[in-house]
């Protein structure tokens, strides 16, 4: 299929400012990218099959520029919604048990009841639930309104996973996805928050260190390390920013930051607390 490979200057942040590409049998429509990289998805109309774009830095003048990426197929070999919710609760809850099965591992005094493990198992149920959600809803490219209200509630499902002994790497859950996912911010920005991110995995690492063996203590720190990055994944269809062309007004985004370096602030009093 053969597509008229124009370059278009693009800013990163406004990804899908340009609403109309040019195909020789038709129009092709820009929507959102619902995956978590900045680039958007072009599906022509009367086909079954995408062209999925993205972004590169152009060497002459430094600006971002939209270039094809690949053809897939299209919306008729998408997985159904149902199968989608499904497969989110039952991944949430086997993450659950997975997650459960590493608290046995590291505990050197284990003393655990059905009570605290249906929690944590329904907990964890609920997140993949709702973030499947999530990802419905940036797939059926929801206008802003309706998915700022979807997010807002995936997001309350993953504030049980830092309830109790999840507190102090619940600031990973969140400021994970941020880094990864928003790729607007300036580089700089990305790694500082990115860096905030990996405070309470290391502090875990130290406190498996003191209380395991070398070898249990690599193990222990490897599974956590999986179980956090596929919570950060999941949450990433929540957290991840909706490419649509609209930026916050100045104060909002000043009001977020704030937010965020609050919310910094007291990740590193909890683990220091944690500590003592």
């Amino acid at each position: 299929m053969a597509v008229r490979r124009e370059r278009v200057n693009l800013p990163m942040a406004e990804p899908t400012q340009i609403r109309r590409w040019r195909h020789h049998r038709g129009v092709v429509r820009v929507h959102p990218f619902y995956s978590h990289s900045a680039g958007a998805t072009i599906e022509m109309e009367g086909s079954s099959r995408i062209l999925e774009v993205g972004t590169r830095r152009s060497a002459e003048t430094g600006e971002r520029i939209m270039v094809p990426a690949r053809i897939r197929s299209g919306s008729s070999h998408r997985v159904q919604w149902p199968v989608v919710i499904v497969l989110g609760l039952v991944g949430g809850v086997a993450w659950g048990v997975f997650a459960r099965v590493w608290m046995r591992f590291i505990s050197t005094d284990p003393q655990f009841t059905w009570n605290g493990t249906l929690f944590i198992v329904i907990g964890f149920g609920l997140a993949g639930l709702a973030q499947s959600a999530a990802f419905l809803g940036r797939r059926a490219h929801l206008r802003r309104p309706q998915m700022t209200a979807l997010r807002v509630a995936t997001f309350a499902s993953l504030l049980p996973l830092g309830m109790a002994a999840g507190g102090p790497v619940f600031p990973t859950i969140v400021l994970a996805p941020l880094a990864l996912t928003h790729t607007d911010w300036s580089r700089r920005a990305r790694i500082a928050v990115g860096g905030v991110a990996m405070l309470p995995v290391l502090f875990v690492a130290r406190i498996l260190s003191e209380d395991l063996p070398v070898l249990r203590t690599l193990v222990g720190f490897l599974w956590f390390f999986v179980i956090y990055a596929g919570i950060a994944w999941a949450a990433g269809f929540t957290l991840a920013p909706q490419l649509d062309g609209w930026r916050a007004p100045r104060a909002v985004r000043a009001v977020g930051l704030a937010a965020l370096s609050i919310g910094c602030l007291l990740s590193g009093f909890l683990l220091i607390g944690v500590q003592d």
